[in-house]
């Protein structure tokens, strides 16, 4: 998988958990103060039943249209944003400041005059108008809080949690809106409004997602300061508005052009993906902004720019749910058949190096073998007799000896251990079948905390498998030993083995000679970036200790 990496990547990384945050709390900070400015919000009624506010057509001496009672400021021109929420301002003092009003409804296609109660929302009014949407709210804040802890690895992780606090925000700030009947407070309603200009500008991380997932694009590993463009738009548009510089709506048609950046980046990736499980997490990472932004367009756009009635804010939430829902379940599909494929290619690997090492096994016992055999015809030619029989006899040993590995070896390769306590066993019977024949006792044990451990990589298993090999084989050749030891242990860095025997003991010169395998042991260890260390007392024995990291990433030689 590709990756971005450098000072721009770590400086992107920091702003992300940043913003991450900051929008994290407003979002939880933005659940009370909704709640709140509706509790302080007013109602009307007549003495009968409560008046939809599309049914009222002035309170007093305000005239009430579909402008003041829309859900934000949709306006192109600061001018008349300003006056919407002068009409909002003294709106809400009227009527904070009386209890009844001479008002004007519209009822069954007929204009009536009537008398009008001015009433505080009640709290179970506002959880019956608010809890549908707070609790999609919850969901999205969950999902992206999972997403940021289970995917931390891949660098698409914080965009995609970003877009879907982001949406939280949005949500959030909106309920109380859609859950007035008029207007709100006009110092709370002026929040709100902010806080949902923010998490609309930052809902714009979605960019940034499709650029990197599943991998990012050629231009990003190209240009990655691209990615900074999408976070400086959103910065740009929310100052320019809070300055009240532009209006509401002047943003709107940057809508299409990113609309139209996200459907090239998920397509790119779509056409481009080899995989088809990966491909078909792209498609649906795709089709859920878009169905949303099909509803949000045909179902709230439209019917606002034509004079109809536009969808129930509580009905688009929960269409909303298909983005906290679809991508989770798609990042984990995608990080499951990534981490798959990259098992899989370890797995190659490991596996490639194994035949190598079996490779280089064979010619070297077969290399030894020549030499004995060369050795024998020499000595034939000599008429010594006992030579050659010494000859012919450590040829079969020899013979017999690399039949044994490698039937052994392909037995521990097809046979999957799961714990360590499996692999000794197997150790254990091979060093007896070894051993025997020369009246060695052999004792293989582990420490009880890595007896039911999971078992290290194929690469760790066969190296050390090699390297007990040739060790045994020195014993037996070279040691006059009657008792070998073999321990295993584990600490929270290192496995570490000690085999000792307790025969006749190494002197320096010995070490250094490599017909005894101690290059091969010391090429084994290095393998797995071990270390190995012998410790030998003539007439007393032989430690050879090796030690491999716990957990690490192995050399493929």
């Amino acid at each position: 998988m590709l990756t971005l990496s450098g000072d721009n990547a770590l400086g992107m990384e920091r702003f992300l958990k940043i913003l991450y945050k900051a929008l994290l709390i407003l979002s939880f900070c933005s659940i009370p103060l909704g709640f709140f400015s509706l509790v302080n919000s007013y109602y009307l009624s007549t003495r009968d039943f409560c008046i939809d506010s599309s049914q009222i057509i002035s309170v007093g001496p305000i005239k009430i249209d579909k402008e003041i009672i829309q859900l934000f400021p949709e306006f192109f021109s600061r001018t008349k944003e300003d006056l919407w929420w002068k009409k909002q301002k003294e709106l809400f003092e009227f009527l904070k400041n009386h209890g009844t009003a001479q008002g004007i409804i519209n009822k069954d296609g007929r204009r009536s005059k009537i008398q009008l109660f001015i009433h505080k929302l009640e709290i179970r009014d506002v959880f019956r108008k608010t809890a549908l949407i707070y609790l999609c709210v919850i969901i999205y804040l969950i999902s992206a809080i999972l997403i940021k802890k289970k995917h931390s690895k891949y660098n698409f992780a914080l965009p995609a949690a970003i877009f879907l606090v982001s949406a939280a925000l949005y949500l959030s700030s909106t309920a109380p809106l859609a859950g007035r009947q008029l207007t709100l407070h006009p110092f709370y309603y002026k929040l709100l409004i902010w806080l949902n200009y923010i998490a609309g500008g930052f809902i714009i991380s979605l960019i940034h997602f499709a650029l990197l997932f599943p991998k990012p694009k050629k231009i990003v590993i190209q240009y990655p300061h691209l990615l900074w463009i999408p976070y400086a738009y959103a910065f740009i548009v929310t100052a320019f508005y809070f300055s009240g510089i532009t209006a509401f709506d002047s943003s709107l048609p940057f809508f299409f052009f990113w609309t139209t950046i996200l459907i090239w980046a998920f397509g790119d990736s779509v056409t481009r993906e080899k995989d088809p499980l990966i491909k078909k997490q792209i498609q649906l990472v795709l089709f859920a902004p878009l169905f949303l932004s099909a509803i949000f367009i045909f179902l709230h756009i439209v019917p606002l720019a034509t004079g109809r009635e536009i969808l129930s804010f509580s009905t688009f939430a929960i269409f909303s749910l298909i983005m906290p829902f679809a991508l989770p379940l798609a990042l984990d599909n995608v990080e499951l058949q990534l981490d798959k494929m990259k098992m899989e290619k370890l797995l190659q690997e490991e596996l490639e190096d194994v035949r190598r090492t079996l490779h280089d096994f064979i010619l070297r016992k077969f290399s030894f073998i020549s030499v004995y055999s060369q050795n024998i015809i020499r000595k034939s030619g000599k008429q010594n007799v006992i030579k050659v029989i010494d000859g012919v006899k450590q040829i079969h040993k020899e013979a017999g000896h690399v039949s044994h590995d490698l039937r052994f070896f392909l037995n521990l390769l097809n046979t999957q251990c799961d714990i360590w306590h499996d692999y000794l066993a197997k150790l254990r019977y091979y060093a007896r079948k070894i051993l025997k024949p020369s009246n060695i006792e052999v004792q293989i044990d582990g420490s009880e905390d890595l007896l039911k451990q999971n078992i290290a990589p194929l690469k760790v298993q066969s190296e050390l498998f090699w390297i007990l090999s040739e060790a045994l084989a020195n014993i037996v050749i070279h040691s006059g030993a009657s008792k070998v030891k073999v321990l295993f242990s584990m600490n929270n860095k290192n496995i570490t083995v000690k085999i000792i025997d307790n025969g006749k003991g190494l002197s320096k010169s010995d070490l250094k000679s490599s017909h005894l395998g101690f290059k091969n042991i010391l090429k084994h260890a290095s393998n797995i970036n071990g270390n190995v260390k012998v410790f030998s007392k003539q007439d007393v024995g032989t430690i050879i200790e090796v030690k491999v990291p716990k957990h690490g990433t192995y050399t493929i030689n």
